[in-house]
């Protein structure tokens, strides 16, 4: 579930970015690559994916405890 809510949505991604995720167990990890670009274009990128982990960790922590009951 996680992983469809924070797919990227600028589809296709620019080509000097790139960006895996890779689900292990309930662990998401991304792989993020950025080249020919300053390193503030990955750092907008990784914000950009914290804050969308932001977002979604409430809400399927509640979807998650919902399932429990």
């Amino acid at each position: 579930m996680a992983e469809r809510s924070l797919a990227p949505d600028n589809k296709p991604l620019p080509p000097y970015l790139s960006l895996e995720v890779d689900r292990v167990g309930e662990e998401l990890i991304y792989k993020v690559a950025c080249s020919g670009r300053p390193a503030q274009t990955l750092l907008s990128t990784l914000d950009d994916i914290i804050q969308a982990l932001l977002l979604v960790e409430p809400i399927i922590c509640e979807i998650r405890e919902k399932g429990r009951k």
